[in-house]
This record gives structure tokens, sequence and C-alpha cells, in this order.
């Protein structure tokens, strides 16, 4: 009994091509796997050529994700073209390299002065921090949000 890798379909007659894949998901995933090797090729050629360090590390990010996406066909045993990509090459420059640390600490230094500061007004306001706070499953932006929230709450019972 013949089976496709990608969908998992399966049947005595069901016709799959040399890598296992029914018709349905060959419409599917060739074009898919295509598009994303074009994406993955044309965000290198860009990180290559950029001098903004944000930028090079979102553009990073976007191919780390898309490459990963790609993976989920190898993994099935579905050819995906080699991508002659490499990273530490493009982030080589120290210079790169220590503007790339700022940026993510300057993101993580924002998200902390804004938790502060909630926590900060939560307190002037109504004393005591709610104890959810302390739960690990928030993260410091949840914490954040969930403040303001609180306090939107209380100040929409203060008014009614």
């Amino acid at each position: 009994m013949r089976r496709c890798v990608w969908c998992g379909h399966k049947g005595i007659f069901l016709r799959v091509d040399s890598n296992n894949l029914c018709p349905s998901c060959q419409e599917k995933v060739y074009p898919d796997i295509k598009a994303r090797t074009e994406f993955v090729l044309h965000c290198y050629k860009r990180l290559k050529e950029t001098e903004v360090p944000k930028v090079k590390l979102s553009l990073a990010n976007i191919l780390l994700a898309e490459i990963d996406k790609l993976r989920k066909y190898e993994a099935k045993h579905i050819p995906v073209p080699d991508l002659d990509i490499d990273l530490r090459g493009v982030f080589a420059n120290t210079k790169d390299a220590s503007s790339l640390v700022e940026i993510k600490v300057d993101a993580h230094r924002e998200e902390g002065e804004e938790l502060k500061t909630a926590m900060d007004e939560y307190n002037k306001k109504y004393g005591k921090l709610p104890d959810e706070i302390y739960s690990p499953s928030m993260g410091t932006k949840n914490i954040a949000g969930y403040l303001k929230r609180l306090m939107e709450e209380h100040e929409r019972q203060r008014k009614t």
C-alpha cells in the first residue's frame, strides 16, 4: 500500500512520485519549496549587502525561520536545493557582532524598564502587587500588560 509522506494519505491505488508525494501534495509542496528557496536566497543577498545592524538581525531571523521550514521537507526525505549560506561570514565583523548584542540588550532593557514602570505605578495606586505576576509562565511583556489592564479595570470600576 502506498502512502504520501506529506499528508499521510494511503491506498492501494494512490499514485505517488519518486519522493512519495501524492498528486495533491505535489501541487503544494514543490512550489512552496521553490518559493521558499528563492526567498531565502533573496534575503541572504540583502543580508550580505546591508550595513545596518538591525536590518541584518531581522533578515538573519527571517532566514533562519525559512530554513527551518525547509528542513521539515528534508525530514520527510523530500529533496530541497542546497543553499550555500554562511551566516558566520556575514557577521564576522566584530563591530556587527557587538552591534547585534547591543540591539538585543536594548530590547531587553526596554522591556525591563516598561515592567518596572508598570509595577511602580501599580504599587503607588493600589499597594501590593497581585500574586499572579509571580507565575513562571508570565513573561516580562505579559506582566507589564497585565498590570496595565488591571489598572484600567480598577479605573473603570472606580468611575461607575
